[in-house]
């Protein structure tokens, strides 16, 4: 699962995860990115995607 997250700390946008066959969705996650660039909450993001998410499945 990928992260595609903004820090909570600062202007800092995560993306990563994308190897394999991670590349076919690098154009819809290269938008969530920038959304959340603008400060805006993607539609289509999920938790599953966020820092937080990866360390509650940890």
């Amino acid at each position: 699962m990928p992260i595609i997250d903004r820090s909570p700390s600062g202007p800092l946008i995560t993306v990563t995860g994308l190897s394999g066959h991670g590349f076919k969705f690098a154009p819809v996650f290269g938008e969530l990115a920038a959304e959340l660039t603008m400060g805006e909450t993607p539609e289509l993001w999920s938790r599953r995607f966020s820092i937080a998410g990866h360390l509650d499945a940890a």
